[in-house]
């Protein structure tokens, strides 16, 4: 159950409302000089933890397929600054997406969801990444252990 603000279940339940909802993304590593902010709009949205760029962005929320769900993320790439930043990197960078409010931007509505960049690929125009969390739990050994003449002699 998410804990939405009095003023967000307001505009949920009006008939009408003039509020707009906006997504917001940081991509921060600790090799990037400062975080890379941004946010779906078309101005400048400024909160307490910095100035979030107007950028177009997209979020693809995984298909109900039996495949392994995946999260797509599509940002333009207009002036090329993102992928000058994402390039040189050597390890996954971290991504926290959050809803906002645009009347009350220091608020989170929805979120903070905590993931990486997986894998991104670029041209001019956009650049679309696979985002994921950080532990990859579906790839992971089960049971974790293993008991092997090699490591545990005394049970064989």
């Amino acid at each position: 159950m998410r804990n939405l603000s009095a003023d967000a279940v307001q505009d949920m339940l009006a008939a009408q409302t003039g509020e707009v909802y906006l997504h917001i993304v940081k991509i921060s590593h600790a090799s990037l000089a400062s975080d890379l902010l941004f946010v779906d709009n078309n101005e400048d949205i400024v909160r307490s933890d910095g100035t979030y760029k107007a950028s177009a962005f997209r979020i693809q929320l995984p298909s109900e397929d039996d495949e392994v769900p995946q999260v797509r993320i599509q940002i333009d790439n207009v002036d090329q600054s993102i992928i000058a930043a994402l390039r040189p990197l050597q390890n996954a960078p971290d991504l926290t997406i959050s809803v906002i409010r645009a009347s009350d931007p220091d608020t989170v509505e929805v979120g903070p969801y905590e993931m990486v960049l997986k894998q991104f690929d670029y041209d001019k125009f956009t650049i679309t990444g696979t985002i994921g969390y950080q532990e990859d739990f579906l790839n992971e050994q089960f049971p974790k252990d293993q008991f092997t003449p090699q490591n545990t002699p005394g049970i064989f």
